[in-house]
């Protein structure tokens, strides 16, 4: 999926009219954000983080764009709604982004700690699989946790 939307994206102009839902900026803040969701799911993060990243910004500039061009005001409302959505969309993506760092980082932290005891070991281990269940459900193409 992450494919498609890159060939999508290089069939997009970033120079074509503001307004264009067919190829300007919103549709590529879309592309973006898709591409990252994609990469996302495949374990691809730090790319993922990018696109995300990507997406924000594209939708910014086409906003700034926008709202200096004089266009009906229904045509602006409704390109500001899809560029505001398509910020919200990549800022929750980046939400899922920290998740699971955050889940794969207390799994090598906890990992760490083995040995200390058997008790121990038991309680990290299940504080482990905790963990690991949680960075799966972001991304489950993850091949750094079926390891």
């Amino acid at each position: 999926a992450s494919a498609d939307c890159d060939r999508a994206l290089k069939c997009t102009e970033a120079s074509a009219a503001a307004g264009s839902l067919e190829s300007g900026p919103a549709f590529r803040s879309k592309i973006l954000c898709r591409m990252a969701r994609a990469l996302l799911k495949a374990g691809s993060i730090y790319e993922a983080d990018r696109a995300f990243n990507s997406s924000i910004a594209s939708a910014r500039e086409a906003l700034s764009v926008v709202a200096g061009q004089s266009q009906p005001a229904d045509e602006t409302r409704s390109m500001e709604k899809i560029l505001n959505q398509s910020i919200t969309d990549a800022t929750l993506g980046l939400s899922d982004v920290k998740r699971y760092r955050d889940a794969a980082d207390s799994a090598k932290v906890v990992d760490g700690s083995k040995g200390a005891s058997l008790a121990a070991d038991r309680r990290n281990n299940v504080q482990l699989l905790m963990f690991i269940n949680s960075a799966l459900s972001v991304s489950p193409g993850s091949m750094e946790l079926h390891e």
